[in-house]
């Protein structure tokens, strides 16, 4: 599918998403279209961001954890882009290995995962499936692992994932082969 909306490149994006320019370089090495679409509307991409990095600086799950329930929700809803820079953070920042990265669709049969961290895959699937449906035996399996505090984040994090893969997917913005 080709991109729907042209991007805005950084030397036309308006004044006020220039600190996203620079810090989404700075993350990954260049702009990835998801925000050159999303310029269009700076408030929106603004509201992104911020959601993002609140999720991020919340600080009560782990960015493995983070990454690992990202990536599993972009694959369920099958979103290029998503797929192609949460690897490339998680391989960055040193949290995932190629291996892990590759076992994410089959976490359920990989020794890579502890126990812990299958259960966090399986909340993202469940959360990323329309409908969602996460039964009280799942939740249940999760709190065994996870506070309130915790499991607020992570949801977050799953459902933030969702809207940020949903809003790619259906604009047709592709792979920018962050991870290789």
């Amino acid at each position: 599918m080709a991109q729907r909306i042209k991007g805005i490149e950084e030397t036309d994006a308006p004044i006020i998403l220039k600190p996203l320019y620079v810090g989404f370089k700075r993350i990954v090495g260049k702009v990835g279209a998801s925000l050159k679409v999303s310029a269009h509307r700076p408030s929106i991409a603004w509201f992104g961001n911020l959601f993002g990095i609140a999720i991020e600086k919340s600080g009560k799950v782990e960015q493995r954890i983070h990454l690992l329930a990202q990536l599993r929700a972009a694959q369920i809803v099958e979103c290029p882009f998503c797929i192609d820079i949460i690897p490339a953070l998680g391989k960055k920042s040193g949290v995932l290995t190629d291996e892990e990265i590759s076992a994410v669709s089959h976490y359920f049969d990989s020794d890579l995962f502890s126990i812990r961290e299958k259960v966090v895959l399986e909340y993202a699937e469940a959360i990323s499936k329309t409908p969602v449906k996460v039964s009280d035996e799942m939740f249940g399996r999760l709190k065994n692992y996870f506070d309130e505090k915790q499991i607020v984040e992570l949801t977050a994090s799953i459902a933030f994932e969702n809207y940020r893969a949903r809003f790619n997917h259906a604009l047709g913005i592709e792979s920018d082969n962050f991870y290789k």
